[in-house]
């Protein structure tokens, strides 16, 4: 009984019609329309609203130096998906996009909307992502032009060993990090054939409402910003791009990001408080495996691995009973989509759609709604846990 990782909220099992969860998954955390007005009163009196206008220009600026890696520029998106395709454009790389199969299909969407083709490669136990070792094995035997290396559930990763891997093999790579904004990022050098892309949808933790940021070695910044709007110099410029798409970041959606960066340090000190609880709380079940670094992710949502597919479906089942939205996440894997091609078996990404949920996440701590989340959460998953584990809990 999975449950849709794309519905604002559904309805309970077995409740009636018209009603909701009293908690749901994902909940945006948007600062208030008086945060952001008066940025969009000097985009009015400026009469731009688009087209990398003055506000984009600043947000980006203002994201490079919160976020960004030493030696990187910050380019504005109207969506991390845009941002995706504007990258795969952008590295001028033919052939198919070797993809991890653990991951949200928007990343299947961008490559295709970049006119390649996707090629699905199986990920590591332990990180959930594509293994080094495994994605030289498959570049061997299987020749494509990039390589999206993919953070689930925004968690941070160190992908200098996978960017060494693809060099080798004259691979583009493209980190989809969509859930990721906000935290430290890993210490690597700038590279002209590396971006890293996130996602500040109304879902993730810095959302704008809609929106995306590319960073990328300087080198190729232009290309990017190209391939975000139409690639309009193409036939003059060879360097650039031979067409592109509208995919620039609006200036009342960049009006947002600037209000929400003055607040966003509170905001993600609360995410890794909640998650910091979870920890507590749910690291000494048995049976589950959880990531028990609260500082590892600005946490749009907190991801359980379960033992099986019954208990997933239980500790839904549970939750929703008492009120409480907890989702299925990357299921079924996309080595299981249609019209996809997979480039061998991927039975642990497949096993870990099956059993992992996620679990809300909220940006106070400490407040009743936050106790009766955690509360419930507990309860559901120790139940789930404790009906397929005859000898109980400890």
């Amino acid at each position: 009984m999975a449950t849709s990782t794309n519905a604002a909220f559904r309805l309970a099992p077995g409740s009636a019609a018209g009603s909701v969860y009293r908690h749901r998954s994902v909940v945006p955390d948007l600062p208030p329309p008086e945060a952001f007005l008066h940025h969009l009163e000097a985009a009015q009196a400026a009469g731009w609203f688009s087209n990398f206008g003055p506000l984009a220009l600043q947000l980006e600026t203002a994201l490079a130096d919160a976020y960004g890696i030493p030696g990187e520029v910050c380019i504005s998106a109207s969506s991390a998906t845009a941002g995706l395709s504007a990258a795969l454009l952008a590295c001028g790389r033919e052939g198919p996009v070797l993809i991890s199969a653990f991951t949200f299909p928007a990343s299947v969407g961008a490559v295709r909307a970049a006119g390649r083709e996707a090629v699905i490669m199986d990920v590591s136990p332990e990180t959930w992502a594509i293994d080094p070792a495994a994605l030289a094995r498959v570049l061997r035997s299987v020749k494509v032009g990039a390589v999206m290396l993919v953070s689930p559930f925004g968690l941070r990763q160190d992908f200098s060993e996978q960017i060494a891997v693809c060099r080798r093999h004259g691979a583009a790579v493209i980190i989809d990090s969509a859930a990721g904004l906000g935290i430290q990022r890993t210490e690597r050098p700038a590279q002209p054939d590396v971006w890293e892309v996130y996602s500040m949808h109304a879902t993730k933790p810095f959302g704008v409402g809609e929106g995306g940021v590319v960073f990328a070695h300087p080198q190729t910044e232009e290309a990017v910003r190209a391939a975000l709007n139409f690639s309009l110099q193409a036939s003059r410029r060879p360097d650039l791009p031979s067409w592109g798409f509208n995919g620039k970041m609006s200036e009342l959606h960049a009006a947002v990001g600037l209000a929400q960066l003055q607040r966003f340090a509170g905001r993600l000190a609360g995410r890794q408080a909640f998650a910091t609880r979870y920890i507590a709380d749910i690291g000494r079940m048995a049976g589950g495996v959880i990531v028990a670094d609260s500082e590892a992710s600005p946490w749009q949502v907190f991801p359980v691995l379960l033992p099986s597919r019954g208990a997933r479906d239980q500790a839904i089942a549970f939750a929703a009973a008492e009120g409480l939205e907890i989702r299925s996440y990357y299921n079924p894997s996309l080595s299981r989509w249609p019209e996809l091609r997979n480039a061998g078996p991927c039975p642990v990404a497949e096993s870990l759609a099956e059993r992992m949920v996620v679990l809300p996440v909220r940006s106070t701590a400490q407040d009743p709604e936050a106790d009766s989340i955690l509360a419930i959460a507990g309860r559901s998953l120790k139940a789930a846990l404790n009906a397929g584990t005859p000898s109980g809990i400890p």
